[in-house]
């Protein structure tokens, strides 16, 4: 494909060389540059991304595209330089343009907000799936396309990366692909020039503000509310106070979902209960459709990620029937995830890692009546210190017994990421435990849990490795939890 074609719809000016250069494909990456390949040239949080340029024209490139400003140096005479305002921008819309723009080939419905992306999408694809429409998947668990599965490497992908995926999910005979679309990946322009057919918005609190994330809440919130200018429809959390904020951005068709009676879809009469040592909910729909239904996870926030995918099949016509089934049969990895160990109600695996996150779970789990929540959880390196400090706190303050663990720390010193963590918890006066190993942290868990005890093991959900040092070690909270549930709680065969 000619660089010309690539650039079709981008402003750019040609600095040197020909646009109707041969490019065999696009990398953003110099180390995975072939020959032929264009560089995107991506300006970083701490450099120009120049000083990767002399790299991939030795690996072979033979165009660069650079952003406005970014100084280009000395390049080899046959080679092609292009500057354009926004080299994420020109990476998504090349990414599109080269994989023959696969978004225009499926129904495409992307889930945003602080919490509930992961569950909402699941649910969604479930309910989708039940009722005979392929579906794909993009988010933060894996990527699915077919009868194929990809790790996930972040929430929403590059730019170049959701369109390969995308294209895979087409050629498999998907009709829809559900996407979770992290404030991250808009910043980024990562679903730069993409048109939704639906957008979803679960909720808002702060979360994400910091150095290399985003530098304010407002910038956030505008993020979340810039998508829903590229969604033909928006379905929202009517009752999360920042929903007119995040709805009132954008001229899209707007469906409400509520708790509370203030939506076009509401949920009402709402049971949670035990049944064979899952964690449910019931409750029944009213509004645009009305019907009892199930959802097999705990607490109220899984009745408001079931309204959220609800909404979206039922506005694409989805029978009851479909619906329900999709609802009852619907899991998700490390998401509320109840694994049964013996001698107490059993253990929950979740991937709440921020303050907000950990107050729901462990608020939902309260709701069920156990006599005591002991809760393992640490806290991700390299992150702000006044995260941990919160998390500390807020596990206190819900948690019976708390034991702080390790939880990928990354470049920084556990013991230091702890301290921030138990500063919190000494706050709340809280009866807690340190134990660094995080397996041991979970059999401490399991050995000192009663019968009418729940257990809850925080921060890692679906992840299947500790990252120390810039090295991922193999490690699952649920394989843990398996592994001494098979040994009957004898935890020295475990």
């Amino acid at each position: 494909m000619r660089l010309e074609q690539l650039l079709k719809g981008l402003e750019f000016r040609l600095l040197r060389g020909e646009d109707n250069t041969e490019i065999r494909d696009i990398k953003y990456d110099s180390r995975r540059v072939e020959k032929g390949d264009a560089f995107i040239c991506i300006r970083g949080e701490k450099d120009e991304g120049s000083r990767y340029i002399p790299q991939a024209f030795k690996r072979g490139a033979a165009a660069v595209v650079l952003e406005k400003g970014c100084p280009m140096g000395e390049l080899p005479e046959k080679i092609t330089a292009v500057e354009v305002e926004s080299a994420r921008r020109a990476m998504a819309l090349m990414s599109a343009e080269y994989f023959g723009h696969p978004a225009g080939r499926l129904k495409l419905i992307g889930i945003t907000g602080t919490k509930g992306k992961t569950t909402t999408a699941y649910i969604l694809r479930n309910i989708l799936m039940k009722s005979g429409k392929k579906t794909g998947l993009m988010g933060t668990v894996e990527i699915i396309a077919g009868d194929e599965a990809f790790s996930s490497v972040n929430t929403t992908p590059e730019s170049y990366d959701i369109h390969r995926y995308l294209k895979k999910m087409a050629d498999k005979g998907c009709a829809y692909a559900v996407m979770e679309v992290s404030s991250q990946g808009i910043k980024m322009e990562r679903t730069g020039g993409m048109n939704f057919d639906y957008g979803v918005f679960t909720n808002l609190s702060p979360d994400h503000i910091g150095p290399g994330e985003h530098s304010s809440f407002r910038e956030y919130a505008e993020c979340k509310r810039k998508f829903f200018r590229s969604c033909a429809t928006g379905v929202f959390n009517a009752d999360d106070e920042r929903s007119g904020f995040v709805s009132g951005g954008s001229s899209c068709g707007k469906v409400f979902f509520s708790l509370k009676g203030k939506g076009d879809i509401n949920g009402e009469d709402i049971r949670l209960f035990t049944d064979g040592g899952a964690l449910a909910a019931e409750f029944d729909l009213r509004g645009l459709a009305e019907f009892r239904a199930r959802i097999n996870m705990p607490g109220t926030f899984s009745v408001y990620n079931s309204l959220g995918a609800a909404g979206v099949c039922i506005l694409e016509g989805v029978d009851e029937e479909h619906i329900k089934e999709g609802l009852e049969t619907a899991e998700v990895r490390g998401r509320s995830e109840m694994i049964p160990v013996p001698g107490c109600l059993g253990a929950v695996i979740d991937y709440a890692h921020n303050e907000v996150s950990v107050r729901s779970i462990l608020k939902t789990l309260r709701e069920y009546g156990p006599e005591r929540i002991i809760a393992v959880f640490g806290c991700g390196g390299n992150r702000p210190a006044m995260r941990r400090e919160a998390m500390g706190e807020a596990v206190g303050e819900l948690a019976d017994l708390s034991i702080v663990t390790c939880d990928n720390p990354r470049f920084e010193a556990l013991e230091e990421i702890n301290r921030d963590i138990i500063r919190g918890l000494r706050k709340k006066g809280a009866d807690y435990r340190q134990i660094d190993d995080r397996r041991e942290a979970i059999e401490y868990a399991v050995a000192h849990a009663g019968a009418g005890d729940l257990i809850a093991v925080l921060g890692k959900g679906h992840e299947n490795y500790m990252e120390i040092q810039g090295k991922r070690q193999i490690f699952s909270d649920k394989e843990t939890l398996e592994r001494i549930a098979e040994s009957g709680g004898n935890l020295s065969e475990s």
